[in-house]
């Protein structure tokens, strides 16, 4: 279609008769038109049937001339060369290499941090994409994933989760009424100051501390804590987890009553759920148990595919009592995979689900909704 008929096609044609289209048809129409206009310059843009599947989705064309749709994964670049891979994520990269409907995508997770000027490899004005995006890297805090969102944005580059929803699931606080019936108790304070001491001997037996992502582990800080405790005691254990948390500290101090998990020789018998759009994506034993342990039941896992976000992990353990319970919930964007995990089973039931043209409707149905 030239850039006259372009002209002359949009002078002439109303929005009412666009929407007399098949959605088949639409995309076709806007693949063409978009070889000559910008999607952006598309008046009434929210108003089209399918615009934002055009907007959040990258087509090419396959050999049998079939919209595929493509997705950009993210990934942490070296620290000294944004066109490397970091290479805690060499293996994640390697598969995604192996899958066509991803594009990948580098970015320099240090200056995130530290607050410096945000460098992406290729360069956002130069990659060729827009659309869904998916990151596959390291904890971020609420400021550092806005600025990254924000900046991707800004060329169109939509984070498959919004800060909310990353928030919703990586932040225990946010999450803990959605779950509560599956989860040990658990006790919130935004301040170490608010912890009263009765409040906690009488709500447990034994805890642990947290803080709204993490607890600690490999320091010298017990797991946990047998009740009664003075609020002496209580403020120095608040202190030193602070302390050994450091900079990773995370919004405010949790307390959770603490389960007896069985254990399978050494190991507790644990597992990490993916879910995306609402769809388990993988099941992986969590913990390095042995293979003939108690598997976790489907049934239950899926009982938490509608949680308020699009792509996100929750962990599951056995207890001694036989059944099993929620332990936590992540991001999925950085969530680390299972020990062992089989990681181009993982990508690739990831493509499954963003780019197959088959599930196209059900994904735009998932990404409207408001979490």
């Amino acid at each position: 279609m030239s850039r006259a008929k372009t002209k002359l096609f949009f002078t002439k044609c109303s929005l009412n008769y666009l929407f007399t289209f098949p959605p088949k048809k639409l995309f076709q129409l806007f693949l063409q038109l978009s070889a000559h206009v910008p999607l952006s310059r598309f008046a009434n843009q929210d108003k089209i049937p399918y615009y934002k599947a055009v907007q959040q989705t990258i087509f090419s064309k396959n050999s049998r001339s079939a919209a595929v749709i493509k997705t950009i994964i993210l990934f942490p670049s070296d620290y000294f060369n944004t066109k490397l891979i970091d290479s805690q994520y060499q293996a994640e990269y390697d598969e995604v290499r192996k899958i066509p409907e991803f594009v990948i995508l580098f970015y320099n997770h240090d200056a995130l941090v530290n607050d410096d000027e945000l460098k992406f490899y290729p360069a956002l004005n130069e990659i060729g994409y827009s659309g869904m995006c998916i990151a596959r890297t390291w904890m971020l805090n609420l400021v550092q994933y806005a600025k990254l969102e924000t900046k991707l944005a800004e060329y169109g580059i939509r984070l498959i989760n919004s800060v909310r929803e990353y928030e919703n699931l990586h932040y225990f606080n946010r999450v803990y009424q959605d779950i509560k019936n599956f989860t040990p108790r658990a006790l919130f304070y935004s301040s170490i100051s608010e912890a009263d001491a009765n409040e906690i001997n009488n709500s447990f037996g034994r805890f642990m501390i947290k803080d709204y992502v993490k607890s600690v582990k490999g320091y010298d800080f017990p797991a946990y804590i047998n009740t009664p405790v003075t609020q002496e005691e209580l403020n120095n254990l608040m202190t030193c987890f602070v302390e050994l948390r450091g900079s990773l500290y995370t919004g405010g101090i949790v307390f959770k009553d603490y389960v007896n998990l069985k254990r399978c020789g050494k190991a507790t018998n644990e597992f990490r759920v993916f879910y995306l759009y609402g769809k388990v994506v993988t099941v992986s034993k969590n913990s390095n148990q042995p293979a003939n342990s108690a598997y976790l039941p489907m049934a239950f896992a899926e009982r938490f595919g509608n949680l308020r976000s699009n792509f996100y992990t929750v962990d599951f353990a056995q207890t001694t009592g036989g059944d099993f319970i929620v332990l936590e919930t992540g991001d999925g964007q950085v969530s680390g995979l299972s020990p062992g995990q089989l990681v181009f089973k993982y990508y690739d039931e990831i493509r499954a689900i963003v780019c197959e043209p088959n599930e196209r409707d059900k994904i735009l149905l998932n990404t409207n909704q408001t979490h």
